[in-house]
């Protein structure tokens, strides 16, 4: 877990694992096809995030229950 956007960025783009992004930052990741967004179910804080992953990586089971448990959060908000 990195306390920093970039450093989070850097590690997903590494395989390290997933990330809660805000949009702006991984925007060009995505066009590129660098990442991928896991699942699309916005976030309404008035800020945009993506669950994501490195696009030839698959995602781990500890993302997997994080993805899980994110999905169930958000569905009751």
């Amino acid at each position: 877990m990195f306390e920093d956007g970039l450093l989070t960025l850097a590690g997903v783009q590494a395989g390290l694992g997933c990330a809660l992004m805000r949009e702006p930052l991984i925007m060009p990741y995505l066009d590129k096809g660098e990442l991928v967004k896991i699942f699309d179910l916005p976030i309404d804080d008035g800020r945009d995030y993506y669950l994501c992953v490195r696009q030839d990586s698959e995602m781990t089971q500890d993302g997997k229950l994080l993805q899980n448990w994110l999905r169930r959060e958000a569905a009751t908000v």
